[in-house]
């Protein structure tokens, strides 16, 4: 079960109306209380995390880039609820350019009150205009509604604007936990890299990296942004959808530096609190990370198979 602090957080940043100025202040307040003092990078020595762990930054990627294809492409909404929600707020308008009343053609009040308390208005207005006119059959009212709504639902398909744009956001990956063996099993060359400890809170609230690092929010069903797009809120999706992903991967514990871009690039992080050798590293890349932790002064550990259980653990390096 998600925690509360997440809801909270989650409802001041990712608001569905405008979000104002003291509500991302008070979200980012409580994203921040709840970031780990601990958070965990996997890193391996056939890409750049060398050279990253050498300039004190990490790479930025694209989700696409990724090996799950659903990760941050969690994003969709309904054009059917979507015309349905704008019929609603319009009625009053559009019932004043129907024809004149003694037609007999324009609705009442309370037919416009049904209207609005109805799932699927469209059909429901269309049902009642068909009344006022014997001429038309209800088989007639549904074929004819049907069609309207497949005519509105490709034009809405075609705008731009109620599209979410969700691939504009970058994303460097940490974990709450240094020793899952799925993590340094995939992410670390088969436990030939190493994992590095960072501290963000050693960084101030309204620094750049803090306000950027999130929670992964791991749920059921895909993000709906749906009432967002309706309601004029956030009209850039990249963050919320980076942040959410399948519940099956829950056991990673996740938390995603996020930033809006349109191109791949490295952002600076704070010098590691400690480094974590994987148990199969080679020797030089072993005798690298032995210098880089005495010469920045960090503790360096060693991963180790458990005697009795399938897990990890870690015993200190010192000089050695």
């Amino acid at each position: 079960m998600m925690a509360q602090w997440k809801f909270d957080m989650l409802a001041l940043l990712f608001p569905n109306t405008i979000r104002d100025s003291e509500s991302l202040k008070r979200g980012t307040e409580i994203k921040y209380k709840n970031i780990p003092s601990k958070l965990y990078k996997y890193c391996n020595f056939k890409g750049r995390d060398k050279d990253n762990l050498l300039n004190r930054v990490v790479y930025m990627r694209f989700p696409k880039n990724f090996n799950d294809p659903y990760d941050c492409a969690s994003a969709y909404y309904s054009p059917l609820n979507m015309l349905n929600y704008c019929f609603r707020e319009n009625i009053e308008q559009l019932n004043s350019t129907l024809p004149p009343n003694i037609n007999g053609f324009r609705f009442t009040d309370s037919e416009i009150k049904q209207i609005k308390e109805s799932d699927n208005s469209i059909e429901t207005a269309n049902k009642i205009f068909a009344q006022k006119d014997a001429t038309i059959s209800q088989e007639d009212v549904e074929k004819q509604c049907d069609e309207s709504i497949e005519k509105m639902l490709t034009e809405v398909n075609a705008n731009e604007r109620f599209k979410p744009k969700i691939d504009n956001a970058i994303v460097s990956c940490f974990s709450e936990r240094n020793d899952l063996m799925l993590m340094w099993s995939h992410y670390t060359d088969s436990h030939k890299g190493f994992c590095l400890e960072y501290n963000f809170k050693s960084l101030p609230v309204d620094h750049e990296t803090t306000k950027q690092i999130f929670p992964v929010i791991y749920q059921e069903n895909l993000l709906d942004v749906t009432e967002a797009i309706k309601k004029g809120g956030n009209t850039s999706f990249g963050a919320r959808a980076s942040i959410t992903k399948s519940i099956e991967w829950e056991y990673e514990r996740e938390w995603r530096l996020i930033i809006l871009s349109e191109n791949e690039r490295v952002w600076p992080v704070p010098l590691p609190q400690s480094i974590y050798i994987g148990s199969k590293i080679e020797d030089k890349n072993k005798v690298f990370l032995i210098e880089y932790a005495r010469t920045n002064n960090i503790p360096l550990y060693k991963a180790v198979m458990s005697q009795k259980k399938f897990e990890i653990n870690f015993e200190p390096i010192g000089d050695a």
